[in-house]
């Protein structure tokens, strides 16, 4: 499912396949200069979220060591971070988690290679003709 958001310039696709990051689509609808939206600014999307409860979060080194990328799982992965040394010298790079917004409790991930997900589920008409039609 593709959404162009005319407000803020931005298309949104959505797939279940994984490993494909649909550049190729995004260029046919946009043109060839759309520019995915990576690194740090992904973590925006957490904006409106309150009392974050992280679940899942990667972290990976920024400096040369003989580990490179670390993984946390489980509820109580923000206790456990306090108490880690060295985690100013680390770039998180994915994670998961459950909030609130003013719709209610929900969840979010992201990653620094683009890709935003969820666990909610909602019912998508594309205007609203079809959807009094469906109702």
């Amino acid at each position: 499912m593709i959404h162009w958001d005319d407000d803020q310039g931005l298309l949104y696709i959505n797939s279940s396949r994984l490993k494909d990051l649909h550049e190729d689509i995004a260029k046919k609808i946009c043109g060839l200069d759309v520019e995915r939206i990576r690194g740090e600014h992904i973590f925006r999307v957490l904006d409106g979220f309150r009392r974050m409860v992280l679940m899942n979060l990667g972290l990976s080194e920024t400096q040369r060591k003989p580990v490179r990328y670390s993984s946390f799982m489980g509820s109580d992965i923000g206790e456990q971070l306090d108490t880690l040394p060295g985690n100013r010298n680390r770039m998180k790079t994915n994670l998961f988690g459950q909030g609130y917004t003013d719709d209610g409790k929900t969840t979010i991930g992201c990653s620094v290679k683009g890709k935003i997900w969820s666990y909610d589920s909602m019912s998508y008409s594309p205007d609203p003709w079809t959807d009094s039609r469906l109702s």
